[in-house]
């Protein structure tokens, strides 16, 4: 009798573990985090004006109007006064809604063609994070005479719905 008893228990353990197991499959999916792409050199650049703009942005006696012209100065976006009216009033908000800025972080990075590249940043504040996409493109000139292989900011966006915005099962990180 003994030995049953110990039959059935070590059965319904296993079971309990199989069912523990694979309880959750196919209910939600997980989501793992996304590892930022291995560094590019050709990517070097703008990498360096995003971390120069979030510097700018949050020195301790910054200016954010002269944070967001400096880091669209010499692109399509510094005629555009909406828009860069727009970014420094939204980076109002979001540290009168969020609390102060911590940190930025890259967390993608997707090709576009040859040409294209979007970086993903998570822009971190003490209540909530936000997160930032750049866009960058270049041109490559027929002229031997003008090489314009230069990246050039073309679009700056910011999400704060994180499902959206991390969760995007388009927006796929990749390598050129």
């Amino acid at each position: 009798m003994n030995k049953y008893r110990t039959s059935v228990l070590w059965c319904a353990t296993l079971v309990a573990l199989a069912v523990l197991a694979f309880h959750d499959r196919g209910v939600a999916p997980r989501v793992e985090a996304q590892q930022t792409a291995p560094a590019n050199a050709e990517l070097d650049s703008p990498r360096r004006s995003i971390e120069k703009f979030f510097e700018d942005l949050t020195a301790p006696n910054g200016n954010p109007r002269q944070a967001v012209d400096n880091f669209v100065m010499n692109t399509p976006m510094a005629d555009n006064e909406k828009a860069r009216s727009k970014i420094v009033d939204s980076w109002k908000t979001m540290n009168a809604n969020f609390g102060g800025y911590v940190e930025a972080e890259e967390v993608g990075v997707r090709y576009v063609g040859a040409d294209l590249v979007v970086f993903r940043y998570l822009c971190k504040f003490e209540n909530y994070p936000v997160v930032w996409y750049f866009t960058f493109y270049r041109s490559r000139s027929k002229s031997t005479e003008t090489p314009s292989n230069a990246w050039r900011l073309i679009g700056v966006r910011y999400d704060a719905n994180l499902d959206a915005a991390l969760l995007d099962a388009t927006f796929n990180d990749s390598q050129k």
